[in-house]
């Protein structure tokens, strides 16, 4: 039976041999790894089949202005399936788990960047963030979702991420 919970101190191993997994390279793991050493985490959810962690979900904090305002925005970053798990609904099982715990965390959205035609079935959409700065604003996997109703909306903002993600400091905020 596969259960979601959130990540326990020894199971980062496995979290990160997912990840590994998942997206063929360490990668995603020195994202994980240098988040939560920033102390940026908001939460890490695990799937698990039994013992074993089959899948991950990771939410850190977002630097995100809009209007002069500084809503709570959360990152979700990264999303991993054991390959052999995929296509089972796992990865929505866990996006399900995580967007209720960025609303019980007092989130007030959740920016993403990632494949639109299975983000969108969660809310997310391109146009929620299109007027925000960032790397990635031009991409249609740039998605946002408000869990507080105008959270995002506004004339212009920006979006930075944490160094964590490895994002050269002049493509901070390409528009």
């Amino acid at each position: 039976m596969i259960a979601i919970a959130a990540e326990r101190p020894d199971q980062r191993e496995a979290v990160l041999s997912v990840n590994r997994a998942a997206f063929g390279g360490e990668d995603e793991t020195l994202i994980i790894e240098r988040l939560s050493e920033a102390g940026l985490v908001i939460a890490s959810l695990v799937a698990t089949d039994g013992d074993r962690v089959i899948g991950h979900i990771l939410f850190s904090r977002l630097n995100v202005m809009v209007d002069g305002r500084k809503p709570k925005v959360a990152a979700l970053a990264p999303l991993a399936v054991f390959p052999e798990y995929q296509n089972r609904c796992i990865g929505s099982r866990l996006t399900e788990a995580g967007i209720a715990a960025m609303r019980e965390a007092g989130q007030d959205a959740i920016i993403v960047l990632g494949h639109p035609a299975f983000y969108r079935r969660f809310g997310f959409d391109h146009e929620t963030v299109a007027h925000i700065a960032s790397p990635f604003s031009k991409h249609a996997a740039f998605m946002g979702h408000e869990l507080t109703t105008g959270a995002l909306k506004g004339g212009a903002g920006t979006c930075r991420y944490p160094a964590a993600f490895g994002i050269p400091e002049d493509e901070a905020l390409q528009r």
